[in-house]
């Protein structure tokens, strides 16, 4: 490996580090990365024989079903709908990757952007829900706790919550926990919860970081699961 080379992996290495240390570092800049190590195969100047193998590094620890997301996502909207990154940053992943799902067939980037920016929990879903072909998600009745929870008593999302089990581990019942803005997955408003039981919720405030990171895929799926996706 030259010098040019070198500085190059040191430089890479120390933008992956700052990504899982810093909340205000974008999925989208570590995903810009990450595609660059897997397209030039820097990933051997690592030591590598694979990408597979470097993102399982303890230097590096990334799960590859999340950065397969980011890539694509990246993609998607950053090289194919030339979206800079200022446009899409605060639009959360999983309705990012309805978006992309649904755009896949020539349906308007631009007009489901601003219907992620705009519309409820439970009205983006049934929008989602209906390109795709599902039928609307169902409103349920609310559950006896509810009016104890910090959000809207009369929003269909958060009563889908409620009667839902842990995003986690699956157990009932549940507490409407609200997920934070992190690296760019939340949802919005009063409908920013999902579902943790107490166990996992104690967890999660015990040691926030630790649980969103090791969790991630979970609670994403949480919310694609919700979407048809």
């Amino acid at each position: 490996m030259n010098e040019e080379q070198g500085d190059k992996v040191h430089q890479l290495r120390q933008e992956i580090r700052k990504w899982k240390l810093a909340n205000n570092y974008s999925w989208i800049q570590l995903a810009k990365l990450l595609k660059q190590v897997r397209d030039e195969k820097l990933y051997k100047d690592f030591g590598h024989k694979s990408f597979a193998s470097f993102l399982s590094d303890p230097q590096v620890g990334l799960k590859r079903s999340t950065v397969y997301l980011y890539i694509d996502l990246y993609k998607s909207f950053c090289e194919k709908a030339k979206y800079g990154e200022h446009d899409i940053v605060d639009v959360d992943l999983a309705r990012l990757r309805a978006i992309a799902s649904v755009c896949k067939s020539g349906a308007s980037v631009a007009e489901w952007l601003d219907k992620a920016r705009t519309l409820g929990g439970k009205d983006f879903i049934d929008e989602i829900r209906l390109a795709r072909g599902l039928s609307p998600m169902a409103t349920l009745a609310p559950v006896p706790d509810e009016q104890e929870q910090h959000h809207d008593p009369n929003s269909g999302y958060a009563r889908r919550v409620h009667v839902s089990a842990c995003c986690v581990c699956g157990v009932r019942p549940v507490d409407g926990h609200h997920f934070p803005t992190t690296h760019g997955a939340a949802g919005y408003l009063n409908e920013r919860i999902i579902p943790l039981c107490r166990g996992c919720h104690t967890q999660f405030h015990q040691s926030p970081k630790d649980f969103l990171w090791e969790y991630r895929e979970q609670i994403f799926n949480w919310f694609y699961t919700l979407m048809g996706v």
